[in-house]
């Protein structure tokens, strides 16, 4: 995730981690201990998002209220999200950003559907 963030960074991108807390102990991986049938691994999405001008930024794969498009002042000034202990950006307002992207529900898992 590290070098995708660099990559985006280095060609003039914004990178975005839409991920309000993450616990900077957590090991997402460890080859010396088994699988376990009871596990969480944090989701992060990554977004391109380009400043359109001083009050709008057009955000990739975004659909919100506003289409692609989100306000500037819930983009910057931007916050930070602290993980694996390396501090990245994010949105200003993170809590709208993932209420417009993914609902009003957003922090409550949707049951998997059977195939």
């Amino acid at each position: 995730m590290v070098d995708v963030y660099e990559e985006l960074k280095a060609t003039g991108n914004t990178p975005m981690i839409t991920l309000e807390d993450f616990d900077k102990k957590a090991r997402l991986y460890d080859p010396n201990k088994s699988l376990t049938r009871n596990f969480a691994v944090p989701y992060v999405d990554l977004y391109k998002m380009k400043k359109m001008n001083d009050s709008l930024w057009d955000i990739q794969e975004f659909v919100g209220s506003n289409g692609r498009f989100l306000s500037g002042d819930k983009v910057e000034p931007f916050s930070q999200v602290t993980i694996n202990g390396m501090q990245f950006d994010t949105v200003h307002d993170p809590h709208f950003f993932l209420a417009e992207a993914y609902g009003p529900n957003y922090m409550t898992p949707k049951p998997r559907r059977s195939a």
